[in-house]
């Protein structure tokens, strides 16, 4: 696992912390407790209640803790609408972005002024503005504190299973006592990244529940991936397992099947294969790696494109390759107005490790249809 000491020297901190307060549980562990290191006049998540942005964005230890970590503004009485706000470049403003939790993607996104700007005639007026907005159009009131998922730790979810970080793979399962897991939120950031993820109940009923995976870098936060869980019907869908299943059924091979990615939401897709390795991701790709062979489509496992030694076939048709294939190099990108991946870039090397055919399938209907396969 990569070294993240500060990071890991801050979750330290709070696992005393949470010895100290008398075997508190997990699920409610968070690094704003009470003896917070900010200012009295700055206390997160101290209020049940969204808190007023005029007071937020005008309070200096805002913009410091901004610098580490977003702030959740707060959520819809439904659960529906979250509001996050991550500082810019500028250092003198920061970004609220409104995200539907049902497509896990952002709606609608405001600059504020931080500090002693936000105090200026016409910044008090934007901010006001922003306000009515959030508050009004997206019912964005109800304040709730976020927990940190432990990376390798299991957060409880009162007998739905349980939470896990992969920080490495900056993936968030849902997993069964049994192992059984189903990636529920995954990105894509820099290696020299530090990645982190919150966990937050949507609903009263703890019956829905949020995932947010952040990264930062060097006082540079931004929001990896966004997406709401709600356990019984994450569990009527295929497995990871599962899935790794299919592909190892329909490659036959001696080498392991891993899943890649899946979609979330109404992107019910998924990509399998034989890893050669993980490529760097630069924050905007679903997925971008090197496979032996592979296998991309539904979760039925019934509308395939499939990516082998024998080159590429996709229901009965069977393309034969031009040369030895070596490897698959595979990109999993957002195209258009899309918010979460939903094109498949494939590029396809000989033995000599030379590039010789590029192939491209889009998410549309329920199957990965081609859109370009020129040589």
């Amino acid at each position: 696992m990569t070294t993240r000491s500060a990071f890991h020297s801050f979750v330290l901190l709070c696992l005393l912390s949470a010895v100290c307060a008398g075997c508190q549980s997990f699920s409610a562990m968070s690094p704003w407790q009470r003896g917070s290191i900010y200012p009295f006049s700055f206390q997160p998540y101290a209020r049940n209640e969204a808190p007023a942005l005029k007071e937020l964005v005008a309070e200096p230890a805002f913009a410091v803790y901004l610098k580490t970590r977003p702030y959740l503004l707060g959520i819809s009485g439904n659960g529906r609408y979250l509001a996050l706000i991550v500082p810019e470049r500028s250092r003198e403003t920061c970004r609220l972005d409104v995200f539907d939790l049902r497509y896990s993607s952002i709606i609608q996104s405001f600059n504020l002024p931080l500090g002693s700007a936000s105090k200026e005639p016409n910044g008090d007026e934007y901010i006001k503005l922003v306000q009515n907005t959030v508050k009004t159009e997206y019912q964005i009131s109800r304040g709730v504190r976020p927990a940190i998922l432990i990376p390798g730790y299991h957060q409880e979810l009162a007998g739905h299973g349980s939470l896990i970080f992969e920080e490495d793979d900056l993936r968030v399962s849902l997993t069964t006592p049994a192992g059984e897991q189903w990636t529920v939120a995954k990105g894509e950031t820099a290696e020299k990244d530090e990645a982190s993820a919150y966990t937050i109940p949507l609903t009263p009923d703890r019956q829905t529940w949020g995932v947010i995976i952040f990264a930062r870098n060097r006082g540079d936060v931004k929001i990896v991936a966004v997406s709401a869980v709600v356990p019984r019907q994450v569990y009527l869908s295929p497995s990871d397992q599962q899935l790794a299943g299919i592909c190892q059924s329909v490659l036959q091979s001696s080498k392991p099947c891993r899943l890649l990615m899946r979609g979330t939401g109404e992107n019910d897709w998924f990509l399998a294969g034989i890893e050669k390795k993980k490529t760097e991701g630069d924050g905007q790709t679903g997925y971008a790696g090197e496979a032996w062979q592979f296998t991309a489509g539904d979760l039925s496992g019934k509308r395939l494109v499939i990516g082998s030694k024998e080159g590429i076939i996709e229901g009965k048709r069977h393309e034969s390759p031009t040369q030895p294939v070596s490897y698959y190099q595979l990109v999993l990108s957002a195209e258009g107005d899309a918010e979460e991946a939903n094109r498949l870039t494939v590029d396809v090397y000989n033995r000599e490790g030379n590039l010789f055919r590029t192939l491209e399938w889009e998410w549309k209907k329920g199957r990965f249809q081609r859109v370009t396969g020129g040589s």
